[in-house]
């Protein structure tokens, strides 16, 4: 990925996307109090759907040599990533299990992906198994790690999965919940496993399908748990 493109990426989503964007909703919302769900929703949807095809007419190069691989590769491709996937899973099972331990109330972001999925289920979809696993592997994996393995390999694993950690439980920093701030190790592992991913074929095929995967399970469980 050409570095200026590296670097546009980057703005967008630690700038625009985490800080920039949450508080001019929340500006609106406080100017807007009359606003509905329905019209919170959809502008959100449409901040979302912008800000997917922004990232990915910029990673298209990444993106694209991803698809690539997998038409090459299916089946080798496929199994590495569900392989991978269930090590990721048993890997958080345990950690979270320890957690728990001293913090028995689930992660903030789990909590928030529950009452939104209470109350739209198909935008939760949407957020979860397509806008994550692209924008936030492209972030992570085809941006930070990518650009600092050659060089910095250590420091590549360490820094993309720190910062994936972080952005998952920085709500809780912030609020000052210390104790679901120790998931921040569940997901630094998560992070990880990701980085391991795209080292198997230099390539964000992998990790984005064990995103997927991972989003896609937990949201069917919570759904199965909800009915």
């Amino acid at each position: 990925m050409e570095s200026r493109n590296s670097r546009i990426i980057l703005i967008l989503y630690f700038l625009g996307y985490i800080v920039v964007f949450p508080l001019l909703l929340l500006s609106l919302i406080r100017l807007s109090p009359n606003l509905s769900d329905n019209h919170k929703f959809l502008i959100e949807a449409i901040y979302y759907i912008s800000f997917l095809l922004i990232i990915i007419s910029l990673a298209f190069t990444e993106l694209k040599s991803g698809i690539n691989l997998i038409r090459l590769k299916t089946a080798s491709i496929f199994k590495s990533a569900v392989v991978r996937y269930f090590a990721m899973l048993v890997t958080l099972v345990i950690l979270n299990s320890l957690i728990m331990k001293f913090n028995p109330a689930q992660p903030n972001n789990q909590v928030a992906i529950d009452e939104l999925l209470a109350k739209n289920r198909s935008f939760v979809f949407f957020l979860a198994v397509i806008f994550a696993p692209i924008v936030e592997e492209v972030v992570f994996r085809g941006v930070i790690f990518a650009k600092l393995y050659n060089n910095h390999k250590v420091l590549a694993f360490l820094l993309s999965s720190f910062l994936f950690g972080f952005i998952h439980v920085s709500d809780s920093l912030f609020m000052g919940n210390f104790l679901d701030f120790l998931y921040i190790i569940s997901y630094s592992a998560l992070g990880f496993l990701l980085c391991l991913g795209y080292e198997k074929y230099q390539n964000i095929s992998i990790p984005i399908i064990m995103h997927l995967l991972n989003n896609l399970v937990s949201i069917l469980l919570t759904i199965s748990f909800m009915s």
